[in-house]
């Protein structure tokens, strides 16, 4: 009861599930489990630039001040709602919040299968599919600095009753620029697959088309589709504009 420091890291971060009610019911059930919250109380809540796919212009980079319309995926849109969620109990209660958009994390201890564990065996592999020249970039961030971002918020908090929002993006590369990376780590030639431009905007065409059929296509269909859209637009471009001025000293390892 009535904590002086909370970070909320709790999630359901796999896209493809069906039940995301932890990620907005299960924050709503933490905030009233631990009152009364009171002024001193510095709550860190780590969200997801997943709330960031869709916007007036998907080319541009999203920072703290973009304005976001409703995400195209399940994950995106719970988040979002326990942002503006606790940006209302924090103005009520008087406690500061600080939001922390979690990009793509990589270094020990990612998901089994998941996106690096593709791309290392598409690299050891030398995978065609692995030297397409995807358009799409993903802002990325290395665990360890997420870790040490958080560790530093929580020494000096917003204050009572305001919110901040920081995005701490190290950096914002192509899933090729990722690839390329690790054929220069296995110490291999790495010959990209270039497409025609045209190729990719009808991709991109198409990823803005098939979010409309969420409703009526099962939702393991709809998540891959979501996916592979990831790789030819710029959902997930994500820069920050605050992070150095809340963080000056705050140095990022590069992928």
């Amino acid at each position: 009861k009535s904590p002086d420091l909370v970070f909320h890291l709790a999630s359901i971060t796999d896209t493809g599930a069906k039940d995301h009610s932890i990620n907005d019911v299960g924050a709503r059930n933490l905030v009233e489990a631990i009152q009364p919250i009171h002024g001193k109380t510095h709550f860190i809540f780590t969200s997801t630039i997943a709330v960031s796919d869709h916007r007036a212009d998907r080319v541009l980079a999203v920072n703290e001040s973009t304005s976001l319309l409703t995400p195209y995926n399940e994950y995106g849109r719970k988040k979002l709602l326990t942002e503006a969620y606790l940006k209302d109990r924090c103005r009520t209660d008087g406690f500061s919040l600080s939001i922390v958009r979690l990009c793509a994390i990589y270094g020990s201890g990612t998901r089994k299968d998941g996106l690096y564990d593709q791309l290392v065996r598409f690299s050891k592999n030398e995978s065609l599919l692995g030297r397409l020249d995807y358009p799409g970039r993903m802002g990325l961030t290395h665990v360890e600095d997420i870790a040490d971002v958080l560790v530093r918020l929580s020494e000096s908090r917003p204050v009572p009753g305001q919110d901040e929002l920081l995005i701490p993006v190290a950096e914002s590369l192509t899933i090729t620029e990722m690839v390329e990376a690790m054929y220069s780590y296995l110490a291999r030639p790495f010959r990209p697959v270039r497409l025609p431009a045209i190729f990719w905007s009808i991709c991109d065409w198409g990823a803005s088309v098939f979010y409309r059929l969420e409703p009526l296509i099962p939702h393991g269909i709809y998540n891959k589709l979501w996916q592979l859209s990831l790789l030819v637009n710029n959902s997930f471009h994500n820069r920050s504009i605050r992070i150095q001025e809340r963080l000056p000293s705050k140095s990022f390892k590069t992928f």
